[in-house]
């Protein structure tokens, strides 16, 4: 009987395979698959590392671009302040000859100009309202309607204060009173 093979039941119904037919993997297959993985990921690394960096420096820029949007809001009533006191120097001063009622106006006048070039010089725009055009809800507030039958329902009939914005990021919307049919 040694020379006999004992064979299980389950092997009597499968063929015979040697050993050489199974595949074995060669060993720089294997190291080529570590390769590739390691490789693979490294570049999504990279790609991650590079794409961090570019979202930081957008951020960077944006940060510095609205660094003095608060300054700006807290200056604002100042600019309105200038602006009122302006409307109502000029109205009297159209009846008033006083020199030096003159003299103060012009100085008002003058401040305003130099806090309007301030604000231009950190970036403040201010927000068109044109009389007669569609308001925008984007850039208004409308705080009055007014029954107009010589504008089109919503045109902008008056600017009741100034609006800002700072790069596309509005500040304060331009308040304005605008039409509706009677």
């Amino acid at each position: 009987m040694a020379d006999e093979e004992i064979q299980s039941p389950a092997a009597a119904d499968e063929p015979a395979v040697s050993a050489e037919a199974l595949p074995v993997p060669a060993p720089e297959d294997d190291l080529q698959e570590k390769l590739d993985a390691m490789n693979d990921r490294y570049l999504r690394m990279l790609a991650e590392t590079e794409n961090f960096k570019k979202r930081m420096a957008r951020e960077r820029t944006e940060e510095r671009a609205y660094a003095a949007q608060d300054a700006v809001l807290a200056i604002l009533p100042i600019a309105d302040s200038l602006e009122r006191s302006l409307q109502a120097v000029s109205a009297v001063a159209a009846t008033d000859l006083d020199p030096a009622f003159g003299k103060l106006f012009k100085g008002v006048e003058l401040t305003m100009r130099q806090f309007e070039g301030a604000l231009r010089g950190l970036g403040v725009e201010t927000i068109e309202a044109p009389l007669g055009k569609v308001f925008d809800p984007a850039f208004h507030q409308a705080l009055l309607q007014e029954p107009d039958a010589g504008h089109e329902e919503g045109a902008i009939l008056e600017v009741l204060q100034k609006g800002y914005k700072l790069g596309e990021r509005v500040l304060r919307p331009s308040m304005v009173k605008v039409s509706h049919k009677p």
